[in-house]
């Protein structure tokens, strides 16, 4: 992904529509996107957005992308109480 498209795709992460952030989730899903800049976007995502749903998106792909930690375990365990 070029740098120009990555500082497009990663504003797509803060976008005040939730579908926006949706899709974004689900892009770095399905592309397997390892850049750190992306999978800083999604540990945020998972911690601090309002929409439990797009939480639960970022967590499952953070997941994807590397093994279950304890960080991601905290996630899940936070977003359930």
């Amino acid at each position: 992904m070029s740098n120009k498209l990555l500082e497009l795709y990663l504003k797509c992460f803060k976008d005040d529509y939730i579908n926006v952030r949706e899709l974004a989730c689900k892009v770095a899903q399905n592309l397997y996107e390892k850049n750190s800049k992306v999978i800083n976007a999604l540990i945020f995502t998972s911690r601090f957005d309002k929409v439990t749903k797009i939480k639960a998106l970022a967590i499952r792909s953070k997941s994807i992308h590397s093994k279950l930690n304890f960080v991601l375990l905290g996630l899940k365990i936070f977003n359930l109480i």
